[in-house]
């Protein structure tokens, strides 16, 4: 009864959704992007093997980044297609270079997955995290696709674990292997009959093996004065961290990379800090060194700028959007400031435990947390190392997962 409700409802959207294209620019995307799916499909050779790589969005496809480069490497007479889920993961990556196509995922309708994969004939199929679409999963078993989850990760209260999920269990029979992060997602597998699951953790920190140069214009802007990164940040995050960048003396610089490019918001940071603040699309760059804040208002820079930084404040924690990417300040070995929500995030509860990680509630308690580590350098640098060992102790999942895959 369930899977008929839900290919219904799947039927349904794609007769529906187009709609909302008309006033919604990523439904737009979402939709035209599939249309334009099957001519993009004829671009691949049908005499070579296909190797084919499922993300959801732009996080699972930097997930899956590690195993798709090491697949290359293992097997370089394949091609390889990457295919995305949203319009976010794609229209960032689809002209990445890794792939030799990247494609939205179809829609989740029997006909759709059929004449999917009638046309890809994958050799070998990887879903990254978690993408359980019941018509797929099911056409990837009638067809004996050999497929596997790769940096797999559960929680009790997935829908996978509930009632209502239990109609998907036996579509889950599709993977011949489960590659998880932890000891929790095997044990949820293992209760719901799966065994051939393995521990290999997040192959995430394998992306951090060879942290990126420092850039010529950072540093040129931090040269000698403690250089803060906060990256991804909202306006919440702002408001938190204002008061500290505005009483920082002329020792200090700041760089602010809003996690979205919105007009109103960049200018507000703009007007609202005193003292020289440039924007990166604007870079005088012989005035950087008497530059108080830099505004990078592009995007594909940030993780470069942590070389250059004594400190970083990661976005997302102080509203409900979730916490952004704690792992690259990380790799650059810097301490690291997060917001007040955090607990969903396993490797910032870590990073916390370790002490290369503080979360402030209060512009005084980031103040305070700021003074901190500017008072003694060589006590930041420490700090700082307690991240690179915990980022360092994490890797080595996309070798356990290459290794099983020979």
């Amino acid at each position: 009864m369930l899977s008929h409700f839900y290919n219904l409802s799947v039927s349904t959207a794609k007769l529906v959704l187009p709609l909302g294209g008309l006033f919604n620019p990523k439904i737009k995307a979402f939709v035209t992007g599939r249309k334009a799916l099957w001519k993009q499909l004829q671009q691949l050779n049908p005499k070579q093997k296909t190797i084919w790589i499922h993300a959801a969005s732009l996080g699972e496809y930097e997930q899956g980044l590690p195993v798709l480069e090491s697949l290359k490497q293992q097997f370089p007479d394949r091609q390889f297609v990457v295919s995305f889920f949203s319009p976010s993961g794609y229209e960032l990556r689809h002209n990445h270079g890794v792939a030799d196509l990247c494609v939205y995922l179809p829609w989740d309708t029997p006909k759709d997955i059929n004449r999917f994969l009638e046309i890809l004939k994958p050799e070998m199929a990887c879903i990254v995290k978690y993408e359980f679409w019941p018509n797929l999963l099911d056409g990837l078993t009638s067809k004996n696709i050999p497929t596997y989850l790769v940096s797999g990760r559960f929680y009790e209260k997935q829908f996978l674990f509930q009632k209502r999920g239990a109609f998907i269990h036996k579509s889950l029979k599709a993977f011949k292997h489960f590659f998880v992060q932890d000891d929790n997602s095997k044990e949820l597998l293992v209760s719901i009959g799966f065994k051939n699951v393995t521990i290999t953790g997040d192959t995430r920190f394998d992306r951090l093996s060879e942290p990126p140069a420092p850039l010529n214009f950072m540093e040129a802007f931090a040269k000698d004065r403690f250089c803060v990164v906060a990256g991804s940040i909202w306006p919440k995050d702002f408001e938190l961290i204002k008061d500290a960048i505005q009483e920082s003396d002329k020792k200090t610089c700041w760089v602010l990379a809003p996690h979205k490019l919105q007009p109103g918001f960049i200018k507000h940071m703009t007007t609202a800090i005193k003292g020289k603040v440039q924007r990166y699309t604007n870079l005088e760059k012989e005035k950087l060194p008497e530059t108080r804040v830099l505004i990078l208002d592009t995007i594909g820079l940030l993780n470069a700028c942590y070389a250059s930084a004594q400190m970083a404040y990661v976005g997302g924690g102080m509203g409900t959007s979730g916490l952004h990417n704690v792992l690259e300040p990380a790799a650059a070995g810097i301490p690291i400031v997060i917001g007040k929500n955090y607990q969903k995030f396993d490797e910032a509860k870590e990073m916390i435990r370790l002490g290369g990680v503080y979360s402030c509630e209060t512009e005084k308690s980031f103040k305070e947390t700021f003074s901190r580590l500017t008072a003694d350098k060589l006590q930041a640098e420490k700090i700082g190392k307690n991240n690179l060992d915990f980022v360092n102790a994490q890797k080595g999942a996309t070798q356990k997962i290459i290794g099983f895959l020979k």
